[in-house]
């Protein structure tokens, strides 16, 4: 995408915020679609599904293209294109993406993606941590006015929110799991959500929005699959063996019923620690009351 500034404010969705907006490539998995003349957005499926442009001849076009401000999108979950960040900022391209690889690796290149590329080109972030909601932007806002994060603490993972809220309601985690990949809540991999891994990146990058220096290595993930054969072959593979955990996750729900309890997976950073584990929060937790369905 690129942006040519104007000096005028137009009538017309075009020109609304002072920006002319100009679509020129996107990109599925597999293949991709360029026009330096601006891709019409009532037909880009169309487009996109004859092309014959490769998926990655987008990120070139994008290093390549010259004249006005460019800004490369990414909403995928994909470490092929997070680690094409550093080319994009260096050609002068912002960077917008919803992809957390980039942002929760090391902190080193954390430190190097919040730099400033060619021409002031920047890499943003906002929707990494809680999709639309300004989640990142409120901690940002309450460090630069010079409040200090003590600690922060919730449901990081829709996935898990919903997953659980299903299992509590009665419903087996093999069918709670299919219902979630069909609505397209969980990773193209569920084993992301599963294995923590998804909440584990969140919580990097909310530590380090807060202030705080803190390495993917140092944060204590509980794994919600028993054993260790679950990361063993593909995705559908994955997805015919589920069955095997309903009864895992049932004795899981009878033990929070219990203790008066509601399971979530709940996440939790602080400058001593940071963990995700799967917890039976009380009615007195704030995450009790996060959509509360316990059949008996």
């Amino acid at each position: 995408m690129r942006a040519n500034r104007i000096d005028k404010l137009e009538d017309g969705p075009e020109s609304g915020g002072g920006a002319a907006l100009s679509l020129v490539g996107l990109a599925s998995s597999r293949r991709g679609l360029l026009d330096q003349s601006g891709i019409t957005i009532p037909d880009w499926q169309q487009h996109l599904a004859e092309s014959d442009h490769a998926a990655a001849a987008v990120v070139g076009q994008a290093l390549e293209l010259g004249g006005g401000h460019k800004i490369f999108v990414d909403c995928t979950a994909s470490e092929e294109v997070s680690a094409q960040y550093e080319d994009l900022l260096a050609s002068g391209t912002s960077v917008v993406a919803a992809n957390k690889r980039a942002f929760s690796e090391s902190m080193g290149r954390y430190r190097a993606l919040k730099k400033p590329g060619a021409g002031g080109a920047r890499a943003y972030f906002e929707t990494t941590v809680g999709a639309g909601l300004p989640v990142l932007r409120t901690i940002r806002d309450l460090v630069a006015t010079g409040d200090e994060i003590v600690s922060v603490e919730g449901v990081f993972s829709g996935t898990l929110g919903f997953l659980l809220g299903e299992v509590m309601a009665g419903q087996s985690f093999s069918e709670a799991l299919a219902e979630a990949r069909r609505l397209a809540y969980t990773e193209p991999d569920p084993r992301e959500d599963l294995s923590g891994q998804d909440m584990l990146r969140k919580l990097v990058i909310v530590a380090r929005v807060a202030g705080m220096v803190i390495e993917p290595a140092e944060v204590d993930v509980e794994l919600l699959l028993p054993g260790e054969s679950w990361q063993e072959g593909g995705v559908d593979e994955f997805m015919d063996r589920t069955r095997e955990l309903d009864e895992v996750f049932t004795q899981r729900r009878t033990g929070a019923i219990e203790q008066g309890g509601y399971l979530c997976f709940l996440g939790s950073v602080s400058r001593e620690s940071a963990t995700a584990t799967l917890t039976a929060v009380t009615p007195e937790h704030p995450c009790y009351g996060l959509g509360v369905r316990i059949a008996s």
